[in-house]
């Protein structure tokens, strides 16, 4: 994938459908609704959203998401903790999720991703001025098969609404493996993000470390938590 990309997709009974894609220069500005130029919440009809809910804007570096939407409109920066937006954001982020609320029973999502290299790299606020060079290293592929299952939900694209964390025993009854082998392995993992300047040590399944380690480059999308349709 290389530069700005637009998608929208919206579930419908439980299966999500591609309404839109384009790939879009920087300066783009795109208007989203029932009335805007891409269509969202018209099949089915969703009158909960509304005729303009978002517009967003590809910038140079990043996007500009101005939310209309009476119902409310909600960010996914991929990885992280989704927030709700009531003004004009601006995010520098790879994968950024604007979830448009409508009807419980739907989604509908415009999808913004942005590969530049820019979104790739550490996190200033993440590390508390961590040099780069006393950076920990990167997790091993136990530690992120670990990570993969725990916090499985927190780590899918598009995002899943309302993503939950297993318990170390449901994670560790679901990859064959002990509980004890599962914790070890959280453990380390954690031990990274308190390197990269994380201020307290949370539990093995609070996500706020995850968060850290996906700001400082160190959790990556993988292709197996892409949906087939949007892969």
């Amino acid at each position: 994938m290389t530069g700005h990309r637009v998608r929208v997709v919206e579930r419908v009974g439980g299966r999500l459908q591609l309404r839109f894609e384009q790939r879009v220069e920087p300066g783009t500005t795109l208007d989203f609704g029932r009335g805007g130029s891409i269509s969202i919440g018209v099949d089915p009809i969703d009158d909960k959203v509304s005729r303009r809910a978002v517009t967003v804007g590809a910038l140079r570096r990043g996007w500009q998401v101005a939310p209309t939407n009476r119902s409310g409109v909600v960010l996914h920066l991929w990885g992280l903790s989704p927030y709700p937006i009531g003004r004009v954001e601006t995010v520098g982020w790879h994968r950024v999720g604007v979830r448009v609320l409508g009807d419980p029973g739907l989604e509908h999502w415009i999808l913004l991703e942005d590969a530049a290299d820019y979104t790739s790299g550490v996190d200033a606020a993440a590390t508390s001025g961590t040099e780069v060079t006393s950076r920990p290293r990167r997790l091993t592929d136990e530690q992120r098969e670990a990570v993969g299952v725990v916090f499985g939900q927190l780590l899918t694209w598009p995002p899943t609404v309302d993503a939950r964390v297993l318990l170390i025993k449901q994670a560790a009854s679901r990859v064959g493996r002990s509980a004890t082998a599962v914790q070890g392995r959280l453990d380390g993992v954690r031990a990274k993000a308190l390197a990269l300047g994380l201020g307290r040590t949370p539990e093995l399944t609070d996500p706020e470390y995850l968060y850290v380690l996906v700001r400082a480059g160190y959790v990556e999308l993988r292709p197996e938590d892409v949906d087939p349709l949007i892969a």
